[in-house]
């Protein structure tokens, strides 16, 4: 008989998975634990979970063991990559361990695959175009109002025709866009109508009635703050432009410090229409192009000249006026913006719909910088960015079919899926931290037999 190997004999037996749904779960528990660096494996071991038996539960045991690092990762490389890295760190780790990879270079199959995800995000970047956190908060916002945008109207680089995700919903988009902003210019466009040089003109009779209903055989008195408002306009305009003509000084002098027939704001009484007249001339005066200062000074002068007529209503105890001039001034304000687009010869497309980009464009020069105090801006022309009007060529029999297909539900998911954001500072560093996972697997401390 032969003698016992007393080695043999004492050594503790390999456990073995007993396989089935409990062997999986215990194989996903053994991965979790050797995720933990350096003392997963005799974790592992020391918790009683057995060696995966076969391939599914080996597969299962490497999902697991690399999923805390995706999850981490996933901040970073969006969930979509994070979920794509996981995959293919686990696919091609996998692969070679089946072939007979030894389990030393097992890592460097798994680092390629975990490089799956940052890649396809760059590829995706490069070709659909990187989402924009403000962009996509405008987008959120844009939906809301009623605009149809789909995932491609997220970033700039990644919007195919501009103002929706198909053509058809970007005609809508423009014609709810002109809709909205003629609604705030107190003349809505009637069916089939657009902006063009009988809307201005029907526009300007109408709130030329309405202002003289309003202010007509009214005399206005000026205030304290008024007189002080125009005392550092006066100073900030000289101080940007010296003693040079320009606008600024001409306005003041011409409607406000005597110099027209009804004599000056600042004397006691003065008639409300001349007021009228001026804030007219300034919204004139903002048409065209001039430095964004002097457009900020002429703003404020705007400005104090609106707050003066409220002041007088206020004083007069006329509620019923301070709303009508509230209104009026509203549409006014929006009439004058979009009366200086049309000017520009620009900012109307062919079908006589407001180009959105171009009134952003424009709300901002106007106000010198400031965009939201025009009662265009909050709802309508902030979105200008993401309902860019855009022109596109008549495609050919190969090109409609191409965007027919990219147009689909099922395209315009997967872009909104998979177009990154724009990277965050540190984020190359996580991707690396994915990749580099599997290598903790094997500096580990093996248990002691």
């Amino acid at each position: 008989m032969a003698e016992k190997n007393p080695f043999l004999e004492d050594a503790e037996p390999t456990r073995v998975s007993e396989g089935g749904l409990t062997g999986a779960l215990k194989a996903a528990g053994r991965g979790l634990y050797e995720s933990v660096p350096f003392v997963g494996e005799k974790k592992a071991e020391e918790a009683g979970l057995p060696q995966p038996s076969n391939f599914a539960e080996r597969l299962t045991r490497r999902a697991a063991r690399n999923l805390p690092y995706a999850l981490a990762a996933s901040p970073f490389v969006t969930p979509a990559g994070a979920a794509l890295g996981l995959m293919g760190s686990t696919a091609l780790g996998q692969a070679a361990e089946e072939i007979g990879v030894p389990e030393s270079y097992q890592p460097v199959a798994e680092m390629i695959g975990g490089g799956l995800g940052p890649g396809v995000r760059g590829v995706a970047g490069r070709t659909l175009g990187y989402t924009q956190p403000a962009l996509v908060e405008s987008s959120k916002k844009a939906a809301k109002a009623g605009y149809e945008l789909g995932p491609s109207s997220r970033a700039e680089r990644g919007m195919m025709y501009g103002a929706g995700p198909t053509e058809e919903s970007a005609i809508r988009n423009l014609d709810k866009f002109t809709k909205d902003a003629a609604q705030r210019a107190g003349n809505p466009l009637q069916a089939g109508k657009g902006i063009d040089g009988s809307w201005i003109a029907d526009t300007s009779k109408k709130l030329s009635n309405e202002a003289n209903r309003i202010f007509s055989g009214k005399s206005f008195a000026t205030t304290p703050q008024f007189s002080n408002d125009i005392v550092n306009i006066e100073r900030e305009a000289a101080g940007i432009f010296g003693e040079q003509g320009n606008a600024v000084s001409n306005l003041l002098e011409k409607n406000i410090q005597g110099y027209r027939p009804g004599g000056a704001f600042t004397q006691p009484k003065f008639k409300a229409e001349d007021l009228r007249s001026a804030i007219v001339d300034v919204n004139e005066r903002l048409m065209g192009e001039a430095p964004a200062n002097q457009k900020k000074v002429l703003y404020k002068l705007k400005d104090s000249l609106e707050k003066l007529v409220e002041d007088n209503f206020k004083s007069l105890n006329q509620p019923q006026f301070v709303k009508d001039y509230n209104d009026w001034k509203s549409n006014y304000h929006s009439f004058a913006t979009i009366k200086d687009l049309v000017q520009r010869g620009t900012g109307i497309t062919g079908a006589k719909q407001i180009d959105p980009a171009k009134l952003k464009s424009l709300v901002e020069s106007r106000t010198g910088g400031n965009p939201v105090i025009n009662p265009l801006y909050d709802n309508l022309a902030e979105f200008g960015n993401i309902l860019s009007a855009k022109t596109v060529a008549a495609p050919n029999i190969a090109q409609a079919a191409y965007r027919t297909i990219t147009e689909s539900p099922l395209a315009r998911a997967l872009g909104g899926v998979f177009q990154p954001s724009v990277a965050k500072r540190g984020s190359s560093a996580a991707a690396a931290a994915q990749t580099m996972a599997p290598a903790t697997q094997y500096t580990q401390q093996k248990p002691e037999q």
